[in-house]
């Protein structure tokens, strides 16, 4: 996994402001692979969010859930992953069980977590 050391959008190298932003939500089936994360420090995260940032995670996830409800578009469900269609998940599991392909490499295939993986295989 490839993580910068220094923002991309303004060249910020302290590492207690640097964070991954993913450019494709995990919320909306992005993965947590490198080549979906960027590194941004946390002023250029924030108005990226379009929120002023304070280097507080719990505080942005506030701001974006306020903003989320005010535009009505929360429901009262948990921020989180996507569930998996049934049939993606006998995919997998069909996949990794036929051999030939590790849990990275499947994961890498239906382009999901390793553990989105585990999960599947355990149900």
């Amino acid at each position: 996994m490839i993580i910068l050391n220094f923002c991309v959008a303004c060249g910020d190298s302290n590492p207690e402001h640097l964070h991954q932003h993913h450019l494709i939500p995990r919320s909306c089936g992005g993965s947590d692979d490198a080549t979906n994360k960027i590194t941004l420090c946390c002023i250029c995260h924030g108005k990226l969010h379009g929120v002023e940032w304070n280097n507080s995670h719990p505080a942005l996830i506030a701001a974006g859930m306020r903003r989320a409800q005010a535009k009505g578009t929360r429901s009262g469900k948990p921020i989180g992953r996507p569930a998996l269609a049934p049939q993606t998940k006998t995919a997998i599991r069909e996949a990794y069980k036929a051999g030939g392909a590790s849990m990275r490499g499947v994961a890498k295939r239906f382009n999901v977590s390793v553990e989105t993986v585990r999960r599947s295989l355990a149900a």
